[in-house]
């Protein structure tokens, strides 16, 4: 136990299996300052245990953004959460989705609705929070407001 978190390193391909814990899993790292950094990453984390997943992942993109949301103080936790405070249950699912996809055809796909509608529910997004989802980085924050939402335990994330 370090920083109130459980740390199992490991020399195996595949971490144990400890049923119903969440966590991010770490490839081999090049050396004790990399680990190290890793560490502070997730020790940054600890606060917001609802944000990592059960089971594990590994630290892709995703996790990436997770981590830097770690280190962001509670008030810009707070004004994030605050960004996307009137989005609905869909809005967010939207918002994970095109986050996801490549293009708005795999987030219909992924969504299970058609083209126009997802067109409809970006436009709805924007309205309610100001924020194009369509644009990479209006779509970011959005991604980020949820994750803040979700860490403060005001919504599901998705």
């Amino acid at each position: 136990m370090l920083h109130g978190l459980l740390w199992i390193l490991t020399r195996a391909p595949h971490a144990p299996d400890v049923p119903g814990a969440r966590g991010l899993r770490v490839a081999a790292v090049p050396g004790a300052g990399a680990l190290l950094a890793h560490a502070l990453d997730l020790r940054a984390l600890a606060p917001y245990p609802r944000l990592l997943p059960v089971g594990g992942a590994d630290v892709d993109g995703g996790a990436a953004l997770l981590l830097g949301l770690g280190h962001l103080p509670l008030a810009s936790l707070q004004r994030r959460a605050d960004d996307v405070a009137r989005l609905s249950p869909s809005d967010a699912e939207t918002v994970v989705a095109m986050a996801g996809a490549t293009t708005l055809a795999a987030a219909a796909a992924a969504l299970f609705v058609h083209r126009n509608t997802l067109v409809q529910r970006l436009a709805r997004i924007g309205e309610r929070t100001g924020l194009d989802p369509r644009v990479p980085t209006d779509l970011a924050a959005l991604r980020l407001g949820l994750l803040a939402r979700e860490a403060l335990g005001e919504g599901a994330a998705g």
